[in-house]
Parts: structure tokens; C-alpha cells; sequence
């Protein structure tokens, strides 16, 4: 890992394994498990278009269940893929990273709720009619965020387990 400090992070699913115990792993695992993941999703979202389809004309409770599942399924999928994600980075460091094929982690899911508190100091110059330009610079913490990243030393992440499991998800 680089000299940088290390990426947390908090699933809100239940995953089979912890970020910690997939640091252990080897990189080809780890970058295999991403690419095994991503076909899952994208068949179960194919999937989840062929359902959409059937249901839009008939009112199956089976496969609207079916539907639901698949919905949770995806997302636990999702955040396993940013776990893994995250370990890949805190193995090889942020420079690396690219080069595996994670030069981001998609956190566009996840919810932050709670506010920003900090200090700063700023300057700026405006007129009488309510008009300006400044700058500021300061340091601050965030408030909650579930099932998101943390980069220690910038932003704290508190997360609320929801207990439950995903479930298989059917496949057409």
C-alpha cells in the first residue's frame, strides 16, 4: 500500500466476506471476483428488462417478488464490487489502481444524510446590489453515510446495519 492512509469501509449488506479478510486475498483474485461480479449484474439487469416487460401486462406476484429479490441482489452485488474495490486500493495504492481497473469507486448509490461542520477562513469582495466573488478554505467532517467509502482522516462514515440478507434472485 502507498504511504496514504487506509480506505474503510461499511456495507450496508450483509457481505460473505470483510474487507479486511479480502485484503488477505491476492490481486488476480480480487480483480477476477470485480469481473465475475459485473457479468452477474449485468445478466441479472437483463433480467430485470424481461421482467419489467411480462409484468407491465400481467400482475404475477411470483415474479414481481422475483423482480424485488433480483433489485436486492444487485445492490449487495454492488457494494461487494466496492468492497473489493476498496481493498484493491488499499493494497496497491491510489497510483496503482488504474491499472487494475478501479480508477474510481462509485459511491452514486449511496445516501449521506446528517451535515457538514468545519472551520474556515474566506475573503471576498461584492457590491451593494448583492453581487460577489470569494474564496474560502477549510476543513470539516461529514455527518452520516451509509454504505459508503471512507478515507480515514478526511470524513467519518457512521453506518446503521439493516440486518437483512440478500436473497438468490431468480434468473430467466
Amino acid at each position: 500500500m502507498s504511504g496514504s492512509l487506509p480506505i474503510t469501509f461499511h456495507p450496508a449488506h450483509a457481505q460473505p466476506f470483510t474487507l479486511e479478510q479480502a485484503m488477505l486475498l491476492e490481486i488476480n483474485i480480487l480483480v477476477a471476483e470485480i469481473q465475475r461480479l459485473e457479468n452477474s449484474i449485468q445478466h441479472l439487469r437483463e433480467t430485470q428488462s424481461q421482467l419489467t416487460l411480462f409484468l407491465q401486462t400481467e400482475d404475477d406476484q411470483d415474479l414481481r417478488q422475483a423482480y424485488q429479490e433480483n433489485e436486492i441482489v444487485i445492490d449487495s452485488q454492488s457494494e461487494r464490487i466496492t468492497l473489493i474495490k476498496v481493498a484493491l486500493l488499499n493494497k496497491v495504492g491510489q497510483d496503482s489502481a488504474a491499472h487494475y481497473g478501479i480508477s474510481d469507486i462509485d459511491t452514486s448509490t449511496t445516501t449521506r444524510t446528517g451535515t457538514r461542520t468545519g472551520t474556515g477562513i474566506g475573503t471576498g469582495t461584492g457590491t451593494a446590489a448583492g453581487t460577489g466573488i470569494g474564496t474560502a478554505t477549510g476543513t470539516g467532517t461529514d455527518g452520516v453515510r451509509n454504505g459508503t467509502v471512507n478515507q480515514s482522516g478526511t470524513e467519518n462514515v457512521v453506518h446503521e446495519e439493516d440486518g437483512e440478507e440478500a436473497q438468490p434472485g431468480l434468473h430467466l
